[in-house]
């Protein structure tokens, strides 16, 4: 019996292997070319997550903005307080002296009308 080989059954094995090898090293390649489109993915979501967290930060600081300011100006309005307070308490503080010498110059007259009506004591 003699074998009749036919080249095309020999050769199919073989470029299927080749064919295989081919699509392996093809889905490598595409594989390759996905990872800088993924960094590219992940750079965007990183950027657009430090976008997203400095358009917070700015809205924050303009809250700040104008919570400082309210505070500057209950300061203020504080300070003028203190200050009317202050005022106030320099002037009861004069009147208060005044009344003491008035007291003590009244204290002084009556002590001398009690030595005058001693004198005119029948």
């Amino acid at each position: 019996m003699t074998y009749q080989f036919s080249v095309s059954r020999l050769h199919q094995p073989i470029l299927q292997i080749h064919c295989r090898a081919v699509i392996r090293k093809l889905k490598k390649a595409q594989a390759k070319l996905k990872q800088p489109e993924r960094h590219l993915q992940n750079q965007h979501r990183y950027y657009q997550f430090i976008i997203e967290k400095m358009e917070t930060m700015a809205g924050k600081s303009q809250q700040m903005g104008v919570s400082i300011e309210e505070i500057a100006s209950v300061s203020k309005e504080a300070a003028a307080g203190i200050e009317q307070t202050s005022a106030s308490s320099q002037q009861t503080s004069s009147s208060m002296e005044e009344v003491s010498r008035s007291s003590k110059e009244l204290a002084r007259m009556a002590e001398e009308l009690k030595g005058l009506v001693r004198r005119f004591k029948i």
